[in-house]
């Protein structure tokens, strides 16, 4: 069984006392390069080296783990270390994921491994649902980069510099496409269609489409308003900076040319704030980042009364429930139906009709 070579995914080895067989370590290896998304692969091989961490420390069983030790585990998490409910809860799913489908060559089959999986066992999950409790937080939530923040923006970005056309492009782009980061720095040149009427951003896959055949994001010309047309910056940036192949949005070396490395999903939040400070919005950068973009395209859509089966034709949402945490106009909409409510014209020209007769 091959292991993966890619730094992000490989697993470390346990304690010395409680070591790991190396078939052990490739099929927990396997299992996170082949059945997991590249983001939550990251995530549940970090949680996972912490926790062997903490196993070596103690000086006890990592895999499989007694659940007294996850127990204690999550108790240190929120009680010493302070970590936050979500981290928690990222790192109690790579343990039970590692521990439903790590067969340590036993033979046992899947169902007894997720019956005796430690993560399940009833004296854990009843410490794990009151370190939730403990550790539960408002969610923060970033502000939403609504279109009249757009165009603010796009007014400021006007260099002729690769940079500048790189920072509108994304900007753009990444509004208009309702894109998140990880989308967003990966689209590479082969996934654009450019077209009469705009273009078409071909995604291989996304949050809600890992496994399937990916999605198109279909982006018109913005004719009337070609200053904040996606189309037109997109094909600037390209031009400018001679894109052949590979990805779009990618770094600019200190000497002013582009590289052939893409942006890192991380980045696009620093160039959004880098824009907000230009536009003259530097008090509020920390109040925004690369969410903004796909929170704020779904926020102007629905302000601008669009119907949410067309917006989600955008966003790509499976759910109008998830796609209805994106709207973020505080409480407008709730406040308007309020006031149409006790400003009822039809029903106050009904009562007039009816005591006139």
């Amino acid at each position: 069984m091959s292991t993966s070579s890619s730094k992000a995914t490989t697993v470390t080895q346990a304690p010395a006392a409680y070591r790991l067989s190396d078939e052990d370590r490739q099929c927990i290896e396997q299992y996170l390069e082949q059945s997991l998304a590249v983001n939550t692969r990251r995530s549940y091989n970090m949680a996972w080296r912490a926790f062997l961490r903490y196993c070596n420390r103690k000086h006890v069983r990592a895999f499989p783990a007694d659940p007294i030790t996850l127990m204690d585990y999550v108790t240190w998490l929120a009680g010493v270390k302070k970590i936050s409910q979500s981290s928690i809860q990222v790192a109690v799913a790579a343990l039970t994921y590692i521990h439903d489908h790590v067969d340590t060559g036993t033979g046992m089959p899947a169902e007894d491994r997720h019956q005796k999986n430690p993560a399940r066992d009833p004296r854990f999950q009843q410490v794990f649902r009151g370190v939730r409790r403990a550790t539960r937080a408002p969610k923060a939530v970033k502000q939403p980069l609504t279109i009249d923040l757009i165009e603010r923006i796009a007014e400021v970005i006007t260099k002729n510099t690769l940079a500048d056309a790189r920072l509108k492009a994304l900007i753009l782009v990444g509004f208009a496409g309702a894109f998140r980061r990880s989308e967003l720095v990966g689209i590479e040149l082969k996934h654009v269609d450019f077209q009469r009427s705009g273009m078409t951003i071909a995604l291989p896959s996304s949050k809600t489409d890992q496994e399937g055949p990916g999605d198109i994001v279909n982006i018109p010309y913005i004719r009337a308003k070609p200053q904040v047309c996606p189309v037109v910056a997109l094909k600037r940036w390209i031009n400018m900076a001679d894109i052949t192949d590979g990805p779009i949005f990618r770094q600019i070396s200190k000497h002013g040319s582009p590289t052939v490395r893409g942006l890192s999903p991380p980045s696009v939040g620093v160039l959004l704030k880098e824009a907000l400070s230009r536009a003259g919005l530097e008090d509020q950068v920390a109040d925004f980042g690369a969410h903004s973009l796909r929170a704020g395209f779904v926020t102007s859509a629905a302000e601008a009364g669009e119907a949410e089966w067309k917006i989600m034709q955008v966003t790509r949402h499976r759910s109008t429930s998830t796609l209805r945490q994106y709207i973020r106009n505080s409480g407008e909409g709730g406040k308007q139906a309020i006031s149409n409510v006790f400003n009822n014209k039809r029903r106050d020209s009904a009562a007039v009709e009816k005591k006139s007769r």
